[in-house]
């Protein structure tokens, strides 16, 4: 025998009127294709939502500077939040101010993963923080970060380092504070080598500013150079001269108009019987 389709078997329902009260009583008699009996409409489907990837979070933390033993807190330094993965530009997806006390707080509506948190100092005597943050769905990410205090002499170093630049048509640098430490951690790496081989046969001094970059908080999709110098008593003129030069090896970087943030470090050298200085630029390209 033919299976009957459903339509045939509301049909049929009607030939009972008990049978159509029980089947109009449990619901029946509809469906999506619209039965010809009964005079039941069809249940409307159940209303469903799609939750959204965005949720609210907060972030929030302390900004002081290293000064040792006392780091004391920077007013009126700016936080900002940015996408991960390219140099802050534009509107940010959230900032706030530090208070005297050096505290901030912010909060974003953002699909919970990394971002880039860029804290800008309200004077030139600190390096800038660029540092990737995670941000948690439901909870405050509590960060306390500290921003590098620049010499007087390094302060002059990176001025003369952008005027080279603008004469070569290219924007200044932003100084970073973890390619500050480690253009200075470059520095010291320097000042203390003493090669026991003789010139011009000297063996390659090391490079230690990749790994200290990474170690003190570089964003790991960034690139890094270290250049450094021995320049003796003759300071950062004579540096600059050198860093510069179109046969230096890392000049394409110095010089570069993809090139977005700098450190720079000074180390007294003493190793050798050579006193002077070691002077090690950092520069970083990001993206």
């Amino acid at each position: 025998m033919a299976m009957k389709t459903r339509t045939e078997k509301t049909t049929a329902t009607l030939l009972g009127g008990l049978a159509l009260l029980a089947l109009t009583a449990c619901g029946g008699g509809g469906g999506s294709t619209g039965g010809s009996g009964g005079g039941v409409s069809p249940l409307p489907p159940a209303p469903t939502s799609t939750p959204s990837s965005s949720q609210s979070m907060a972030l929030s933390g302390t900004v002081t500077d290293d000064a040792s033993p006392s780091p004391s807190p920077l007013s009126g330094a700016t936080v900002s939040l940015y996408p991960l993965g390219k140099a802050p530009s534009g509107a940010p997806l959230a900032s706030a101010t530090t208070a005297p006390s050096g505290a901030w707080s912010l909060s974003t509506s953002q699909v919970p993963g990394s971002y880039l948190l860029q804290i800008v100092p309200a004077d030139a005597n600190h390096a800038t923080l660029h540092q990737s943050v995670s941000l948690v769905a439901g909870s405050d990410v509590v960060v306390a970060k500290q921003l590098t205090v620049l010499s007087s002499t390094e302060q002059q170093c990176i001025t003369l380092f952008n005027q080279q630049r603008a004469t070569l048509g290219v924007g200044a640098l932003t100084t970073d504070n973890a390619a500050m430490i480690a253009a200075r951690a470059e520095a010291q790496a320097i000042a203390t080598w003493a090669p026991t081989d003789v010139w011009p046969n000297i063996t390659a001094p090391p490079s230690v500013t990749p790994s200290s970059y990474m170690a003190n908080g570089g964003i790991s999709s960034a690139s890094v150079t270290g250049d450094d110098y021995d320049s003796g008593a003759n300071g950062c003129a004579m540096v600059m001269s050198n860093i510069f030069g179109s046969s230096d090896e890392w000049y394409p970087e110095n010089s570069g108009a993809n090139s977005t943030w700098i450190g720079f470090g000074v180390a007294s050298d003493v190793v050798g019987g050579f006193p002077g200085y070691e002077w090690a630029a950092a520069v970083v390209t990001y993206p």
